[in-house]
């Protein structure tokens, strides 16, 4: 199954750059500010080679960021860019497939006290439930923020050398979780894979970000394997990016007059015109060409280039009695060849954006994005793979 990197244009954080923003002020949140969390400090040692001082840090500070739809108990219907891949008989990838679903066939569950997310999905005669939670991840100290124990929360860390040498200390949003098992059913914890049968087993994964206050996104993946006594082979897989939250009751969508929609970069305008049912997008991404290095110089460069191709679509559609949409694009693309710019290649692109409106009056928008390339396939570069791009807007 092959790797998906996200480049998401709106900035949630340092650790998912997504497409989808923290809320400014004013937005409008599901419920007033929870109280404050006691702070339970919490001390770690890190591992380090032999002959080291050994890094020690200790959480000191917990404070709940925001409220949103994913830090608020509930159970949501999704809209999801769904990719299955086939596998023939010796494990080897046949092929995939991708569409928009909308409702999808993933609900999802929201327990902020885990945190906890449940998976459900049912499509056919495939059902699967699986819960996953958050766990401590990577210390601070090692670069990481993946403290998904403490998703959507503020934390302080003060980390030290155990000789008694002074540390410092760092302050994260807590913005994203990423769990690698489900905790329930039990068996598969952190990329174990869970048996399901005497010759089947599956490995499965989950992320989500904290997004707006009534809509976020997510991802689940889950691959499905066949034992013998002497092989262990892939059947089958899937790949789910999804948009979820409290959509907008189709009666309290406004009956007349006109909003736009940005995401925080500005990357994506939607425009709403209610009177006629109608809604709009402009995809502006833009192209960007960073020179490598030679790394046989012994400076430790990197060879290669960064391209990033710039894209430019638009399209409209209208909008549906269950406040989705599913909007067509068509437009260019413009891929850097050289530092110059003088030879950029431009050639024609299509798409959709699928989503749907969330929270009161229609005050948000959540949806995906598919751009496809000449050859069909979804555009990609050193930045991402344009198959289910997420996006998270709202009203200027």
């Amino acid at each position: 199954m092959r790797a998906r990197i996200w480049i998401l244009p709106i900035l949630l954080s340092p650790s998912l750059a997504a497409c989808g923003g923290s809320e400014s002020g004013g937005s409008g949140g599901i419920a007033s500010t929870p109280p404050p969390v006691p702070v339970v400090t919490a001390t770690a040692t890190l591992p380090v080679a032999s002959g080291f001082r050994s890094p020690i840090q200790t959480i000191t500070g917990r404070t709940p960021l925001p409220q949103t739809v994913a830090t608020t108990a509930g159970t949501y219907e999704t809209v999801a860019y769904v990719t299955r891949h086939t596998f023939d008989t010796v494990g080897a990838e046949t092929g995939q497939t991708a569409q928009f679903a909308n409702p999808a066939p993933l609900r999802l569950t929201v327990d902020p006290n885990g945190p906890a997310f449940t998976v459900m999905w049912a499509q056919g005669d495939t059902t699967a439930e699986r819960k996953y939670v958050g766990r401590s991840g990577p210390a601070l100290y090692n670069g990481g923020d993946d403290f998904f124990a403490d998703f959507g929360n503020r934390i302080t860390a003060y980390y030290y050398q155990s000789d008694g040498t002074a540390g410092q200390v760092r302050t994260v949003d807590v913005t994203r979780l990423a769990a690698y098992g489900p905790a329930e059913p039990a068996g598969a914890e952190f990329g174990a894979a869970l048996k399901t049968s005497a010759n089947t087993d599956e490995t499965s994964s989950f992320s989500a970000v904290t997004g707006l206050s009534y809509v976020s996104y997510g991802s689940w993946t889950r691959t499905d394997f066949f034992s013998d006594a002497t092989t262990r082979r892939p059947t089958g897989s899937l790949d789910v990016q999804f948009i979820y939250g409290q959509r907008t009751v189709p009666s309290d969508l406004p009956a007349s007059g006109t909003a736009m929609y940005r995401d925080t970069t500005g990357v994506l305008q939607l425009a709403a015109d209610f009177a006629a049912r109608t809604i709009g997008a402009n995809l502006d991404y833009p192209e960007k060409f960073v020179e490598g290095c030679n790394c046989g110089d012994g400076t430790g460069g990197w060879d290669g280039n960064t391209v990033i191709a710039g894209i430019k679509a638009s399209g409209s559609a209208p909008i549906a009695a269950d406040v989705a949409f599913s909007i067509p694009l068509t437009g260019f693309a413009r891929t850097p060849v050289d530092a110059d710019r003088a030879n950029d290649a431009v050639a024609p692109v299509t798409g959709t954006f699928a989503g749907a409106f969330f929270g009161p009056q229609a005050i948000q928008v959540g949806g995906l994005a598919e751009i496809l390339g000449e050859n069909g396939k979804p555009l990609s570069d050193s930045a991402q793979t344009w198959a289910g791009v997420p996006f998270l807007l709202t009203r200027p």
